[in-house]
């Protein structure tokens, strides 16, 4: 079981089809791992991020960060497999 006490980090972004396709690569490798979406909009979220996000194509105010948190012995091959895009 995945915890904050024994997690760590393996992928970190801003694109839902990276965060996506890292999700499959670790499914394929049978690599358990938890997702965490946050979202950095709100009332106190700066005016030139929402300006930034529509012109780039995005809902103005949406900004979503995606994390996905794997065992701390599993972190190197799940970002060497992330990096690469390959499967084990």
């Amino acid at each position: 079981m995945i915890t904050v006490f024994n997690r760590s980090c393996c992928f970190t972004g801003v694109d839902l089809a990276q965060f996506s396709e890292a999700r499959r690569i670790l499914d394929e490798n049978k690599i358990p791992y938890k997702c965490k979406m946050r979202s950095q909009s709100g009332p106190f979220t700066p005016q030139a991020a929402n300006r930034a996000t529509t012109e780039f194509g995005g809902s103005a105010g949406v900004f979503v960060q995606y994390e996905i948190f794997v065992h701390r012995q599993d972190e190197a091959k799940a970002r060497h497999l992330i990096k690469t895009g390959h499967t084990s």
